[in-house]
């Protein structure tokens, strides 16, 4: 693409010295593709990208629970070593305080229109999206999603440069799929585990039944992962002490598939008590009576949900 027009990473996709520096940095997995195009990458882009070398770091605004960050303090403090400015957008909800970014070496402002490169999570205010800047997000436009549309015109109206996060990908290796090097899906499994048990406690108890699954608090009142952990384990000790005991019915959760998001959700739900099945256990398994000390998980595979309408895989 020629320097200014909108691109994603696909242009990127294979770029040796992305590759290499993304390998052997897995701790700056978020920051290493941008230091990369401000640092190695411009030749392939244009030279844009060698004007400055100032970062901006977007203040969510996505939706109110969003408190994550494209870089954490320590990355910031690492490019500011390396001579990159960074500018940090105000934020009383993220994660970082505004102040732990400035020890770390970045200047805290709400004017991002120094910074050549704009980065953020999720999908930023369009009304105040800068031309002819580069962003860097998850957009959720690569697949054609129709909700994102007006955001992609807005970015292509402004001569916006978009690297999309999904484009960031490993090398194909022969006869597989490239692997996305930035994916939040194992996280958003877990999140979304944490969220289901506390929803399950709110709807048991909806229908006056208590349970421990009432103890633990949604994903984002936790302080970070550790202490999430550490509430699902006596979540789970309450369940093997006969927390359960007031329902009749075993309580199985079901995982679709095995990728990111599974794995994920898997991860925090084998920290309680449990016992997993395979489909064909789940009619015998659901005539058994309590007391339950124990929680159940099946993985539902491709085989268990679709069949062949024909022999020769018609229709």
């Amino acid at each position: 693409n020629k320097v200014g027009s909108p691109v994603c990473l696909r242009c990127l996709e294979h770029h040796p010295l992305v590759h290499k520096q993304l390998r052997h940095n897995t701790a700056l997995k978020a920051l290493a593709p941008m230091r990369l195009l401000l640092l190695k990458a411009a030749p392939r882009i244009g030279s844009r990208l060698f004007s400055t070398r100032t970062i901006g770091i977007l203040g969510e605004c996505y939706n109110k629970w969003e408190r994550r960050v494209p870089l954490c303090p320590n990355h910031v403090q690492q490019l500011v070593g390396d001579g990159i400015k960074v500018v940090v957008e105000p934020s009383k909800s993220r994660i970082f305080s505004d102040e732990e970014y400035k020890k770390a070496g970045a200047q805290v402002s709400s004017d991002l229109s120094p910074c050549d490169l704009i980065v953020g999570v999720k999908q930023p205010d369009q009304e105040r999206l800068l031309p002819d800047k580069m962003y860097m997000f998850f957009s959720h436009v690569i697949k054609g999603q129709v909700e994102n549309s007006k955001l992609l015109a807005r970015i292509l109206d402004l001569n916006i440069t978009l690297f999309d996060y999904e484009c960031i990908k490993e090398p194909k290796s022969q006869n597989q799929k490239a692997p996305r090097l930035v994916a939040f899906g194992k996280f958003a499994g877990i999140a979304g585990m944490i969220n289901t048990f506390q929803g399950l406690g709110q709807k048991f108890l909806a229908h006056g039944i208590s349970t421990p699954f009432l103890l633990c608090p949604p994903a984002h009142m936790h302080f970070d992962l550790e202490a999430a952990k550490r509430t699902i384990k006596s979540m789970g000790h309450a369940i093997a002490l006969g927390g359960l005991d007031n329902l009749e019915v075993p309580v199985v959760f079901a995982f679709t598939g095995k990728g990111n998001v599974s794995r994920g959700a898997q991860e925090i739900f084998r920290i309680l008590p449990h016992e997993m099945l395979s489909v064909s256990d789940l009619p015998a398994v659901w005539k058994k009576r309590g007391p339950h000390r124990k929680v159940y998980g099946v993985v539902v595979k491709d085989e268990d949900m679709v069949q062949l309408v024909s022999a020769g895989g018609g229709g």
